[in-house]
């Protein structure tokens, strides 16, 4: 028989390997346990210091499985007082199931033998309190002899906290698979590698690949971790998108991995590069504008002054535009300017560039000038280009361009001068008939000087009642008798004296000015008309001139129609004339544009008769009640056989048509005799008067009623 020290040894021993498998239970109590060991001679007295200060539940059983004893935290947790749980099985403390069930088979073997395998280890099972709540446990079971019996110590935790995080956990791991799952970001997770492990359905689609597809690719990492990246992407539908990448550090099943985000920008991308195309490009015709112009002139500039070589800036105006835009509409002139772009750029070479500066304005930058590419020669291309007829609903419309060249580093060095120096050539070209190109001179910025500050002068003319009107008398031929006058308008300049309107007419256009005179031309000259009834000379025809841009833009009934009413003009006795020129500007609209006109009374004439190169056929769209033979061709009569020939078709022509003809600028008798032979209506000119201020055509007319023997 074994002796009281060595049972104690024995169980010491024992109880040290118990601790030992249950290590994990017992965290923190082995050192405890074995300082105690060698303290204590009594092993139950040793068991029970022990568990008396586990915080995990401990009962031990005899080997009919009946609890022998229970620690405070173990009655705690079963909710047993006392001695209440002393003599019960302890399979009846477990929810029935495989583990109790085991253990009641497999305790006959362990009466025997003290194993309790297989059921021996650590478990996890339901356990049952006193009032019959279930509540999950870990068990460790091991076997001890005491006193020559077998005993079973069950250790038992409380992991009722630990299964309700890990429900929670799943929980929020399934919302959050959900959540990356129908994230409309695209997700990836690749290991240190860069192989994939996961991808969400949006990754995959912006990828264009399954996941089956990249499982364990190395896809590589598209930039270094906390930056952004771009790259292409398909989108649905299969067109191609932008996708901005961004990369964080992370972990993957407890290893180092990357997290990729990817945001599809390509709707954000677009947005930015049609602003970006909007800030450098015309919206109309889709070519350079005036900030991306600069910018390219000055490249060129540099790269010139490093190769030494040429560079020609081209300004070039369209001619009479405004008032064809004006009479085709916006969107008919919008698609011209259009073409006008498309034919410009094909007469360039691919590094030379040609941009809109707004309205009807071209720039073109003419880089590496060569003798086989020079200003002149691409100036001529351009000019043969836009003369070829341009089709828009279904008519044909011809234009030309002033053009005005500059040369770096002959006019300038730096792109605002250049452009400065070619828009001022522009100008000469204009004033030099249109249609053709010259090239910038000193003289040419000399007169554009002077006629900037003309134009200045000239943009307060009207606020400081610097128009005047002269009158010259329209007279019939067969009785010689007054029946008409026409309102010419003056300017009275401080420093230039009386300045005629040729040289300032176009200046008024330019400045948008010609609208505002012309209705003060208007209603001055009604009123001055009343005035002259009312001063007892007869009634006669008042003629004024209006531009075709204003008749043509809409608004000009309304404005006679309240001139006539505010100064009490008759209708009848109103004329307007319209230049040939101009009228072709607005030929598509078949007069319809005069009819409002028309049918208030009033009477239209077609001023400088034969300047125009127009078919005479086209009269017959339009309700004229009188055409002027220009002066030009009167001028000659009767010698000039030229002169004759016209002048006599025209005549014959009008009276064919049942209209009136007038023959502007007669000066002389022998004239006089020819145009009397001819048949012709009406005549004004020198012959009889000069244009006359109101007062003092008002004393030549009570004068001199019979206006012919006046001028005699």
């Amino acid at each position: 028989m074994q002796s009281e020290s060595e049972r104690n040894q024995e169980t010491s021993q024992r109880l040290r390997q118990v601790c030992a498998g249950n290590s994990r239970i017992f965290e923190g109590l082995g050192e405890s346990l074995r300082n105690l060991v060698e303290q204590r001679d009594s092993a139950e007295e040793l068991f029970q210091a022990i568990t008396s200060a586990a915080n995990d539940a401990v009962l031990m059983s005899d080997w009919r499985g009946r609890i022998t004893f229970s620690n405070r935290a173990a009655r705690e947790v079963f909710g047993y007082a006392g001695d209440e749980i002393r003599g019960r099985q302890l399979h009846e403390l477990l929810a029935p199931g495989r583990f109790s069930r085991e253990w009641r088979v497999r305790l006959p073997l362990f009466r025997s033998t003290g194993r309790l395998d297989p059921v021996g280890g650590t478990v996890e099972t339901t356990a049952l309190r006193k009032d019959g709540t279930a509540f999950p446990i870990e068990l460790s079971l091991a076997s001890i002899k005491l006193a020559d019996e077998w005993n079973t110590i069950s250790i038992l935790r409380d992991i009722s906290p630990r299964k309700q995080a890990e429900q929670d956990l799943q929980v929020n791991e399934d919302r959050f698979r959900n959540l990356v799952e129908r994230n409309q970001t695209g997700i990836v997770m690749v290991d240190r590698r860069g192989h994939c492990k996961l991808a969400n359905p949006k990754a995959l689609s912006l990828l264009g690949r399954s996941m089956e597809e990249i499982r364990d690719e190395p896809l590589g990492l598209p930039a270094i971790t906390g930056n952004r990246s771009e790259i292409d992407v398909i989108r649905s539908g299969g067109d191609w998108g932008v996708a901005e990448i961004t990369v964080s550090e992370t972990e993957w099943d407890g290893a180092p991995a990357y997290l990729m985000m990817l945001h599809d920008i390509s709707e954000r991308v677009a947005e930015e590069s049609k602003v970006r195309k909007m800030a450098y490009h015309d919206g109309l015709t889709g070519l350079p504008n005036r900030l991306l112009f600069y910018d390219r002139l000055e490249k060129a500039l540099v790269r010139a002054k490093r190769q030494h070589s040429e560079v020609g800036v081209l300004f070039l105006d369209l001619d009479n535009f405004k008032p064809v835009n004006d009479s085709l509409g916006h969107n008919a002139g919008d698609r011209l300017l259009r073409e006008v772009g498309a034919r410009l750029r094909r007469c360039l070479r691919e590094n030379d560039t040609v941009a809109r500066l707004g309205g009807d304005e071209f720039t073109l930058i003419l880089e590496d000038l060569k003798p086989e590419h020079s200003v002149r020669q691409v100036a001529e291309k351009v000019l043969d280009t836009l003369c070829s007829a341009f089709s828009i609903d279904g008519e044909d419309f011809h234009l030309s361009a002033s053009i005005g060249a500059s040369l770096f580093p002959d006019h300038g060095y730096d792109a605002e001068t250049l452009l400065r120096r070619a828009d001022g050539a522009m100008y000469a070209a204009k004033q030099n008939g249109k249609n053709c190109l010259r090239v910038f001179t000193p003289e040419i910025e000399i007169n554009n000087s002077d006629k900037l500050r003309l134009k200045s002068r000239l943009f307060r003319a009207l606020e400081r009642n610097e128009f005047v009107l002269h009158y010259q008398p329209q007279v019939d031929l067969g009785t010689g008798r007054l029946v008409g006058v026409e309102a010419l308008l003056r300017w009275e300049d401080p420093e230039r004296g009386l300045v005629l309107p040729d040289q300032f007419l176009p200046l008024l256009e330019e400045s948008g000015g010609i609208r505002e005179t012309e209705n003060w031309v208007l209603r001055t000259a009604c009123r001055q008309s009343i005035a002259w009834q009312e001063a007892g000379l007869p009634p006669f025809r008042l003629a004024v001139n209006l531009s075709t841009q204003d008749i043509a833009r809409g608004g000009t009934a309304d404005l006679v129609a309240r001139v006539l009413d505010e100064t009490g003009h008759p209708p009848q006795r109103l004329e307007l004339e319209i230049t040939e020129s101009a009228l072709l500007q607005t030929s598509h609209a078949n007069g319809d544009f005069l009819r409002p006109l028309k049918n208030m009374g009033v009477q239209i004439a077609l001023d400088h008769f034969g300047m125009g190169y127009s078919s005479l056929s086209n009269l017959h769209r339009f309700c004229f009640d009188r055409l002027k033979i220009d002066r030009s061709f009167i001028s000659g009569l009767p010698t000039d056989a030229h002169g004759a020939a016209i002048s006599t078709a025209m005549v014959a022509m009008a009276r064919a048509l049942g209209l009136d003809v007038l023959a502007g600028g007669l000066e002389t008798r022998a004239q006089l005799s020819f145009l009397n032979r001819l048949e012709c209506s009406e005549a004004q000119g020198f012959f009889f008067s000069r244009p006359l201020p109101a007062d003092e055509l008002q004393d030549f007319l009570l004068k001199n009623p019979q206006v012919s023997r006046a001028g005699k």
